[in-house]
């Protein structure tokens, strides 16, 4: 009976983690596409209203699309302060396939 309980407890936790997750995904992919199509302010309000929410390599996704946001709004220094907490979270961010601009920052 107690095994029971700790395999529910268990299955209960490993759900409600990957649901999150999922929602923090669906965000971003969001906010990707309305950056691809030229909606930046909407990209940026959107990542910055589930900034706080977002763990681990979403957060470092949401941190270079967001400097990427500002960087097209020739905002460098708002760019500059995402970027430098993208590096922050990780010292061995690859920066190859970003635009050019960016990779300076990084």
């Amino acid at each position: 009976m107690k095994k029971r309980l700790y395999i529910i407890i268990y299955i209960a936790i490993f759900l409600s983690t990957h649901s999150v997750y999922a929602q923090e995904r669906q965000i971003l992919n969001q906010a990707e596409s309305e950056y691809d199509i030229g909606r930046v302010d909407q990209a940026l309000k959107l990542l910055q209203d589930h900034l706080e929410s977002f763990e681990g390599n979403t957060k470092q996704s949401a941190y270079r699309l967001i400097a990427l946001c500002y960087l097209s709004k020739d905002q460098d220094e708002q760019a500059k302060h995402y970027a430098k907490l993208l590096v922050k979270m990780n010292n061995y961010y690859n920066s190859a396939e970003d635009p050019a601009r960016f990779q300076d920052l990084i």
